[in-house]
This record gives structure tokens, sequence and C-alpha cells, in this order.
């Protein structure tokens, strides 16, 4: 990782240190003059991006290769490795079976269609408030009419005299 940072910094400052060398060589040996940071620093900028992009681009292909990952197995941690994916085992562990094949995934579109089955019975409700409460409930009272007293009912502690 180190490497390739510096390698991306070098890229970036060889605008620089050209237009140094080249300010150096000409009239005099001296550098005076303003040097042009805006196309220096795009020049760079252009030469650490290309190389970011060209380097994976160019780097030597793993086709083929499969990457088996470490695992623990009987106590003893087994390092990871790069198999070939052509053999017939490189991605199972040892001494273990391979697992079946799992079907593939059926989108619900493609289930039978519900609308060619029935639908289920729908249960009707009592249209009537049946006479006695189910089982298990305390049978509540029907509200005493206005103008007959109740029994229970507490009197009044005060009760007023018609006037006169």
């Amino acid at each position: 990782m180190t490497r390739r940072i510096l390698v991306e910094l070098v890229l970036f400052l060889l605008p620089f240190a050209v237009f140094y060398v080249y300010r150096a060589a000409s009239r005099d040996l001296s550098v005076r003059d303003r040097w042009p940071l805006t196309a220096l620093i795009i020049a760079g900028a252009v030469f650490a991006i290309a190389a970011l992009v060209a380097g994976p681009l160019l780097a030597p292909s793993q086709k083929g290769k499969c990457y088996l990952a470490a695992r623990y197995e009987n106590g003893v941690t087994i390092p990871a490795k790069e198999v070939d994916c052509k053999a017939p085992d490189a991605t199972a562990a040892p001494d273990k079976p391979a697992p079946p094949p799992t079907p593939p995934p059926v989108a619900p579109r493609d289930l039978p269609s519900a609308a060619s089955q029935p639908p289920p019975p729908v249960q009707k409700l009592p249209s009537k408030t049946p006479d006695k409460p189910p089982e298990g409930l305390p049978e509540i009272p029907a509200p005493a009419q206005p103008d007959q007293p109740q029994p229970d009912a507490p009197q009044p502690l005060f009760q007023q005299s018609p006037p006169g």
C-alpha cells in the first residue's frame, strides 16, 4: 500500500519536476518567472488518475482461480488459499459431502393462480343479538323504564315538599 501511495505521489509531482528542469535549462539557468501552477496541478492529477485506472486494468488476471476462505475445523485453523475453480471439490471443505443443489426460486407470478381455486367459505355472523350472554359472562339486567323506580336505587337525602 505504501508503494502504491508513493507511486501516485511521484506521478503527481512529475510535471513540477519536468517544468523545473525545463526552466533551469533555459535562459541563464535561472528559475525566476512565475510557474503555471494550475496547468501543473491538472497535469499531475491526470497522471495520477491515469495510473489509478490503468494499474488494475493491466494487472495479471486471476481467471479460473477461486478463493477458499480460512476456516476453523477440529480445533485447527486452516488458512485461506486460492484453488483452481475447475477442480471438483475446490470450494468444498475436505471430509464433508457437498450440499445438495437447491432448486431455483419461483416467482409468485409463476405459482398456480389463486383465481382458479374457490375462495374459502365466509363465516356469517348472527343478525340478532342473542337473548342469553355466552357462557362464562355475567348477565346484564335490562334498563328500567323511566316511570318505574328501581328497587335498589338509593333514596335522596332531602326530599322537596311541594309548595303551599
